[in-house]
């Protein structure tokens, strides 16, 4: 009897365990090639909760809010591009107040970026530290000096500063209005002090793509944010998109009514079956009517026929 029980007590133990066994492997992510994102789900293979399948037929994770600076690596999870921090990656990152600071004495956060400054008499170096000069002290220079030929001239650290007119100080240039800057077609000039940045056009957005930064076209029509009618179809542009009502309907897209299919003259003119028609309530239209199926029969009965009172009987 004990030995029969413990052969049962064995074979339950090995059922469970099978049984774990199965569920671990009904849950498990796997690797199809180079792809992420795919979960074995019984003898099938499909993406994994949280990614989705793309037109390429990849899985790719979603992020409900998406990643303004960076990119989606997970369910609504974004790795930031270099110099932008958050959740959703929408915050440019403060260098200055990151520690170990990278500047010895002056630092300026910039949009995604930053700049180092020194102090009067001193030099700034190329790792971000100032060295002390002797002759910049003397010439009583914003930024720092060089000496050339005997003579001490200041210096400025930045391409975007120039020496003002006590040939000291440094001010800024504004390269948006003199037309000095590189922004490309698409992206919008905005001058910051010593430099400027280029921000993406309305309709754009700004990626990280093969190690730099690039703006992409923003298809409002695949993410849901345009405002076009339920009645039209969105249309992808560059930089923009339009809308189109649909067959039946008439508008300028966002918004669309639809089109009524006759017009009579009841002013004792012929009417013609080609003119629409504004005085039939749509209620009383069939939908076939509507979308524009017509026959003979379906127009006699559309428009109701009056109904005569027949005169009283005189007895």
């Amino acid at each position: 009897m004990q030995l029969f029980t413990l052969i049962c007590v064995l074979f339950l133990l090995l059922c469970i365990s099978s049984g774990s066994s199965e569920a671990y492997r009904h849950y498990r992510q796997v690797l199809s090639g180079n792809q992420q994102g795919v979960c074995r789900y019984g003898g099938r293979l499909e993406c994994c909760y949280g990614w989705k399948k793309n037109n390429k037929g990849q899985c790719e994770p979603q992020c409900e809010h998406g990643c303004k600076h960076g990119e989606c690596v997970g369910l609504n999870k974004c790795k930031c591009f270099p110099g932008y921090t958050g959740k959703t990656c929408n915050q440019d990152l403060n260098e200055c107040g990151l520690k170990p600071r990278p500047c010895e004495h002056r630092c300026m956060n910039t949009h995604g970026s930053y700049k180092c400054y020194c102090l009067n008499g001193y030099m700034l170096m190329p790792d971000g530290s100032c060295a002390n000069s002797r002759t910049c002290s003397l010439a009583h220079c914003q930024y720092g000096c060089e000496e050339v030929e005997g003579e001490i001239r200041c210096l400025c650290p930045s391409a975007g500063l120039q020496l003002g007119q006590d040939e000291r100080t440094c001010v800024d240039i504004d390269e948006c209005i003199t037309g000095k800057n590189l922004c490309p077609y698409n992206r919008q000039c905005v001058n910051t002090f010593g430099s400027y940045y280029c921000k993406c056009q309305d309709g754009y957005d700004l990626k990280y793509l093969n190690g730099k930064y690039d703006c992409q076209d923003v298809d409002e029509c695949a993410a849901g944010t345009h405002k076009c009618s339920h009645h039209a179809v969105c249309v992808n542009t560059r930089g923009s998109y339009k809308c189109r009502c649909k067959s039946g309907f008439r508008g300028n897209g966002f918004e669309c009514s639809a089109k009524p299919f006759y017009q009579r003259s009841w002013d004792g003119d012929k009417g013609s079956a080609d003119d629409f028609i504004n005085a039939i309530p749509d209620s009383q239209m069939r939908p076939e009517i509507l979308g524009g199926r017509l026959s003979n029969e379906d127009i006699k009965n559309a428009i109701p026929e009056t109904v005569a009172t027949p005169p009283p009987r005189i007895r």
